[in-house]
C-alpha cells in the first residue's frame, strides 16, 4: 500500500444509535500492564418482571419476587397483583465485585384467604457471565410462570487492583519522564441494555474474551487497540459489547488488500462492517474489522482527506446516511480518517 486509506462506512439510521467510544487510552499505564491477571467488577440492575401466566382462579396472582446474591436478598416485588401477560417494572441493583456472578431469584405469591400468608413457589439461579441482557425464568407448580429481565454492567481490566497516581515531585521533562496517566475520552447515550467493557488484554486473550462473550450472546459494538508506554510495550485491546442475536465475524490484523478482498466476500454474504481498527505494528499498516450479520445499504469510502471526506459526510447525511465508526491515523505527515 503505497498511502494509508481512509474508511468510512455510513448507513440508513432507523434507531437511536449507542455510541460509546473509547478514543485515547484514564487510567495510569501500570493499571494495564499485567494482561495476565485480570479482573471484572460492575452492577446487576433488575429492570422487569413479566408474568407469562397466571394459575390462579380468574387468573391474578399476588407476587413476591426477592433477588439476591449469597444470603442477601432484596425484595423487588411485594404484593402486585398481576394477571396472565402482564409485566412491572423493576428499578432496583445490586453493586458486583466479581464477574461472572450468579443470582439467586425466590417467588412467592399470597396463598392466605383472609390475610396475607406468602407461600414460596420457585428458586432459580441466573449466571450472569458479564455485562449483557438476561433473563431468569420461574415456575411454580399452581402458581405460574415468571420471567425476570436482567441488565448487567461490567468493567473488566487486565492488571493489578489500581493504585492512585502520584503527583509528579518535579515539573516539565523531569516530570514527564515519570509517566502521565494514560487518558479515555467516552460519549454516554442512554439506553436500557447492560454492557461489559474489557480493557487491556493482548489479541490472544481478547479474542478468547471476545469469542466467550458471543457464545452468551454477548457481541462487541466497538474495539480499540494501543500500545503500553515504552519502546517494547505491549499492543492490547479494548472493547464494549452488547447483547445482541446477529452473529459477528471478525478479521484480525492483516493488510488492506486482503482487507479490502475479505470485506467484499462478507458484504456479499449479508455481512455489514461496523467497527473497524487500524495501526500501524512498526513494519506495515494492519487492520481489524468487525462484522455483523445486515442486509442495509451503505456506502464505503476510501483514501479522502478531510475536505473531501467532510464534504461526503455531508452530502450522505442529507441522503438519510448515518457515519456508524470514525477514527483517525496518521499517514506520513498528513492526518487522515477512518471511519
Amino acid at each position: 500500500m503505497q498511502s494509508q486509506s481512509v474508511l468510512a462506512v455510513v448507513r440508513p439510521m432507523r434507531r437511536p444509535v449507542l455510541l460509546l467510544t473509547l478514543v485515547i487510552p484514564i487510567l495510569a499505564a501500570a493499571l494495564l500492564g499485567l494482561p495476565g491477571e485480570a479482573r471484572a467488577d460492575g452492577r446487576i440492575a433488575f429492570t422487569k418482571m413479566v408474568v407469562e401466566h397466571c394459575d390462579k382462579v380468574l387468573s391474578v396472582c399476588t407476587w413476591k419476587l426477592g433477588c439476591g446474591q449469597g444470603n442477601t436478598a432484596v425484595d423487588l416485588v411485594s404484593g402486585a397483583k398481576m394477571g396472565t401477560a402482564t409485566s412491572v417494572g423493576i428499578d432496583k441493583a445490586l453493586p458486583v465485585q466479581q464477574f461472572p456472578a450468579n443470582v439467586h431469584c425466590t417467588l412467592s405469591i399470597d396463598d392466605g384467604w383472609f390475610s396475607t400468608s406468602w407461600k414460596k413457589v420457585a428458586d432459580g439461579t441466573l449466571e450472569v457471565p458479564a455485562g449483557g441482557d438476561y433473563e431468569l425464568e420461574l415456575t411454580g407448580e399452581g402458581a405460574g410462570t415468571v420471567k425476570v429481565h436482567v441488565a448487567a454492567d461490567s468493567l473488566e481490566m487486565a492488571g493489578p487492583a489500581p493504585v492512585p497516581a502520584a503527583a509528579p515531585a518535579g515539573k516539565g521533562k523531569a516530570a514527564a519522564k515519570g509517566g502521565a496517566p494514560r487518558q479515555w475520552y467516552g460519549v454516554f447515550h442512554a439506553a436500557p441494555q447492560g454492557q461489559a467493557v474489557i480493557v487491556g488484554l493482548e489479541w490472544a486473550a481478547f479474542k478468547a474474551r471476545f469469542d466467550a462473550l458471543a457464545a452468551k450472546g454477548v457481541k462487541a459494538v466497538h474495539l480499540i487497540s494501543y500500545r503500553e508506554p515504552g519502546k517494547d510495550g505491549k499492543r492490547l485491546w479494548a472493547g464494549i459489547f452488547r447483547s445482541a442475536e446477529e452473529e459477528q465475524t471478525v478479521l484480525s490484523g492483516i493488510e488492506w488488500e486482503p482487507f479490502v478482498a475479505k470485506w467484499k466476500e462478507l458484504n456479499g454474504k449479508n455481512k455489514r462492517l461496523i467497527d473497524m481498527v487500524t495501526f500501524d505494528d512498526g513494519k506495515k499498516r494492519l487492520f481489524t474489522g468487525v462484522f455483523q450479520d445486515g442486509s442495509d445499504p451503505y456506502s464505503l469510502w476510501v483514501g479522502m482527506e478531510r475536505s473531501a471526506f467532510f464534504a461526503k459526510w455531508n452530502e450522505l447525511s442529507a441522503g438519510g446516511m448515518r457515519l456508524v465508526d470514525l477514527t483517525t491515523y496518521r499517514a506520513g505527515k498528513n492526518l487522515v480518517y477512518s471511519g
